[in-house]
């Protein structure tokens, strides 16, 4: 018997080692208790100063949580689901099911720029009908009066759109619109970055990094600072995941998201190309 319990004893280190093991599928890892609590993240284990820190608004790292890491925002969830990220970890991104998951968080000041940038990790599902809308800004009960980037129907390559709303020369209001379908990675996660710039009138659209589509508003098009009001209503909330308006083709972004960030400014093309590759997996 004392032997036997000998055996045991030693055997009891290589049991837990194997039993820990196996609880870890291969090249996925668990961090669900480790979701940072500030607003930068740490792509291979480095510390990255953060992009124009001074203009970013509103940053979302999705780890195991939708808490708003520069703000401090509150949110109003819908549902929520998480996925394994880019870099292998579990629960530590946006997990969209194009049905209920999305949420939004109050449109303050800050959040209702006249130019915008947004930077976001996708890996989407292709959208063979309706739509899926990754973050919105818009007029109250409207899908257009403000900003929103979303996927619409392809039947085989990523299609994505933009909107702004703006002033027009001759008077009223109008949006300015970005859709290209194809040319898109096709084969996993990539960077996009959809962008207005209200001092020039530009929308530019950036994927892994690069220029992907630039446009300058003609002297007759919608110009100048973003609008989110016709004047019946107002933008009152950032939707992500989702849109705010009530049209039957709307419907919730179907794939994964990941380091969701705003900023109220245009960010340079280097700015664009230095969070590419603060975050890309090398």
């Amino acid at each position: 018997m004392k032997i036997i319990n000998n055996i045991l004893k030693a055997s009891c280190p290589l049991t837990l080692l194997l039993m820990l093991a196996a609880c870890q599928k291969e090249g996925v890892v668990d961090r669900t208790s480790y979701a940072p609590d500030h607003k930068i993240n740490m792509p291979d284990e480095q510390v990255y100063d953060v992009v124009n820190a001074d203009h970013q608004v509103a940053y979302w790292n999705f780890n195991n949580s939708i808490k708003e890491l520069v703000g401090n925002r509150t949110a109003t969830i819908s549902k929520m689901d998480y996925g394994v990220d880019r870099k292998g970890f579990k629960s530590s991104s946006f997990s969209g099911n194009g049905k209920d998951i999305w949420f939004t968080v109050p449109a303050d000041d800050k959040l209702k720029s006249g130019s915008v940038t947004v930077s976001v990790w996708v890996k989407p599902q292709l959208n063979t009908s309706g739509t899926g809308f990754i973050v919105s800004l818009t007029q109250k009960d409207t899908w257009a009066n403000g900003y929103t980037l979303f996927m619409d129907a392809a039947a085989t390559n990523y299609r994505f759109k933009a909107t702004d709303y703006h002033q027009m020369t001759a008077g009223g209001l109008g949006n300015n619109w970005f859709d290209k379908s194809g040319g898109y990675p096709d084969d996993g996660w990539f960077h996009l970055v959809y962008m207005w710039d209200a001092v020039t009138s530009t929308q530019t659209v950036y994927v892994n990094g690069s220029e992907f589509n630039k446009s300058v508003a003609s002297a007759t098009a919608p110009r100048g600072p973003l609008v989110y009001s016709d004047g019946t209503a107002n933008a009152e909330v950032l939707y992500v995941g989702k849109n705010g308006g009530t049209d039957g083709w709307i419907s919730p972004f179907n794939g994964l998201m990941d380091d969701l960030r705003v900023y109220d400014v245009a960010l340079t093309p280097t700015e664009v190309a230095q969070i590419y590759n603060n975050e890309k997996i090398k």
